[in-house]
């Protein structure tokens, strides 16, 4: 399992922590990782975004965007992905497949993990098909 120190930590290793878990979850519950951190840049090379998980199960593709914080009681990480984001990942995730030439049918789920330090806990809520 990957360790982790709370007290000295940022956002973007909080985040890495919890795309860790998330593939340990995903791997858990059948599903074979064929991509992370999958990053598209325009040619003059802006970042135009990123998918962080690209799975495999069955016969269908996965995009899987993955949503951690430190544990609150008044915010929900699925709060951030919104309508916009869904857009740029659906986008991302036709170049993808593009890219790679297959012709799979494809799905986008969100995973988020809320992270309870002081209990050593995970809480993981795995919306399918987003």
């Amino acid at each position: 399992m990957t360790t982790f120190n709370p007290d000295k930590t940022d956002n973007k290793k909080t985040g890495q922590f919890g795309e860790d878990l998330a593939c340990q979850y995903l791997t858990k519950k059948g599903y074979h990782i064929l991509d992370r951190n999958f990053a598209y840049y325009s040619k003059d090379g802006k970042k135009l975004g990123e998918i962080d998980i690209i799975a495999k199960k069955k016969k269908e593709i996965v995009f899987i965007e993955v949503k951690t914080q430190k544990f609150s009681r008044s915010f929900h990480p699925e709060d951030k992905v919104n309508y916009k984001k869904l857009q740029r990942i659906k986008n991302l995730a036709e170049i993808w497949l593009e890219k790679h030439k297959l012709a799979a049918p494809f799905s986008i789920d969100v995973i988020t993990l809320s992270l309870d330090f002081q209990r050593k806990k995970a809480k993981i809520i795995h919306f399918k098909n987003v």
